[in-house]
């Protein structure tokens, strides 16, 4: 009977042991999931927020008369295809923001340059789309994205007029 006991404890022991340790890795597996969506969620929430204040700041800085312009910069192959771009400029420089090769791109030439290489401007922060346009004087509409199907807009309001005089 001793022994029919200690059988029927050591199969109890065991498979509560089986059980907590099942539960305990479920847990963990779990939580590893909820993490890693979290993770994934941040980041993207990060480059989307950092691409948008990157962008308007840069407008912030620049607005002052004739500081602030959408432009479409010269195909580097000679064909019609144009690249959009927003022209900053100061009194002897131009900052052109534009997006070439996944990325949000910046390059910062001479205001008397003709001819740009695309390829030249400095990768700021990785991006899907990015289009520019203006509504009346004082208000630059950009859209963008840093990822397929995450499309955002953003309204600036100026206090010069875009591509003119106050």
């Amino acid at each position: 009977m001793s022994d029919k006991k200690f059988s029927f404890d050591l199969i109890f022991i065991l498979s509560l042991f089986a059980l907590f340790t099942v539960t305990a890795v479920s847990t963990v597996l779990i939580g590893i999931r909820i993490y890693s969506r979290t993770a994934k969620a941040m980041d993207a929430n990060y480059e989307t927020r950092t691409f948008a204040s990157y962008l308007t700041q840069k407008v912030r800085q620049y607005d002052t008369a004739q500081g602030i312009s959408v432009v479409a910069l010269p195909a580097e192959d000679g064909s019609d295809t144009a690249l959009s771009a927003l022209c900053l400029r100061d009194q002897s420089y131009c900052t052109y923001l534009y997006l070439f090769d996944g990325y949000l791109r910046e390059l910062t030439v001479p205001a008397d340059t003709v001819s740009l290489s695309y390829d030249a401007g400095q990768k700021i922060l990785p991006g899907q789309e990015l289009s520019m346009e203006t509504q009346g004087d004082h208000l630059l509409i950009l859209t963008y994205a840093t990822a397929p199907g995450e499309r955002q807009q953003c309204r600036l309001a100026v206090r010069s007029q875009i591509g003119g005089q106050p």
